[in-house]
């Protein structure tokens, strides 16, 4: 009698999971630099993290907060662009060698995505180019790939451009380390 009632509750309990509702990546968190300017700004990466993901799961982050060794162990993913619509400026050294350690390298890296076009223009809530649905998904399982890693990075426009700088750099100056 208490084997069956054993598995009565473990089926019980097996059923009530199934039948919970999933929030998949919902709870993923990405620190956003959007070149270091906190609040609104015209980019459309913040709206397309709020519509895939719902509100909340995005902190825009400074500089100086990217700048502070460990800063980014509490996120799943590290966003990197500029602000509007302009060209966008740089991380400070010490800010893209801690993007650079948050990431990782070699077999532990986390998941890397590049955009090297204004996609941002494009997503959803845009106010610059008409919305385009294809690169708006493009761009969210993007978010969610890199997510997934547990220590990801999203690149968008000036954001892939230091990436890429980042990694030829390292393989001119370095030759024998593995990117």
């Amino acid at each position: 009698m208490k084997k069956v009632y054993v598995r009565l509750v473990m089926v019980i309990a097996l059923v009530a999971v199934m039948l919970m509702p999933s929030t998949g990546f919902a709870a993923a968190q990405f620190a956003v630099w959007l070149d270091g300017v906190q609040g609104p700004n015209s980019n459309a990466i913040l709206s397309t993290i709020d519509n895939a993901f719902g509100a909340g799961n995005y902190v825009t982050v400074t500089t100086a907060d990217l700048e502070t060794a460990g800063f980014l162990s509490g996120f799943q993913s590290v966003v990197i662009s500029r602000s509007g619509a302009g060209f966008g400026g740089g991380l400070s050294a010490t800010a893209a060698a801690n993007v650079s350690a948050y990431v990782g390298s070699g077999a532990t890296q986390g998941g890397v995505a590049l955009f090297n076009w204004d996609a941002a223009d494009n997503l959803f809530g845009t106010t610059v180019d008409p919305f385009d649905a294809n690169v708006d998904k493009l761009f969210v399982n993007a978010l969610m790939y890199a997510a997934a890693s547990g220590h990801g990075y999203v690149g968008e426009f000036n954001g892939a451009a230091m990436a890429l700088l980042a990694a030829a750099l390292m393989a001119f100056w370095m030759p024998h380390v593995k990117a």
